[in-house]
């Protein structure tokens, strides 16, 4: 020991090993405290990333998925409802036709019925 430290009485040298036991406790408590937050960040760090390379891009595929089954649907109702108007219109026409050939229409009733079928059409 030095000089200074021979002069320190039996219970400032007790004081002193007790200080010393405490410092060295408390620096062991900071130790794990960094480890448990380093383990922590570490955690978090592997869900982020998780979410960033699994999560995201599935959520963007189903996304797309559902888009493209949204626009086959909106596509398929368009479809039935042209060949529906075009049925129709078939339809009309073919009886104005043969209205026309047998005689059954004149020009009166012709207008008429020209306006009451696209009427229903429209």
């Amino acid at each position: 020991m030095s000089g200074g430290a021979a002069r320190l009485t039996q219970d400032q040298r007790e004081l002193l090993n007790t200080y010393e036991q405490k410092d060295a406790a408390l620096k062991r408590e900071i130790r794990e405290i960094r480890l448990q937050l380093r383990q922590d960040l570490d955690r978090i760090n592997n869900t982020v990333r998780l979410i960033n390379i699994v999560l995201i891009p599935a959520f963007v595929i189903l996304c797309g998925i559902l888009l493209f089954i949204g626009v086959q649907q909106l596509a398929l109702v368009l479809c039935q409802a042209r060949r529906a108007a075009a049925h129709d219109q078939l339809l009309a026409d073919g009886l104005h036709a043969v209205f026309q050939t047998h005689g059954f229409l004149g020009e009166r009733e012709d207008a008429v019925l020209e306006r009451e079928v696209g009427s229903h059409l429209a």
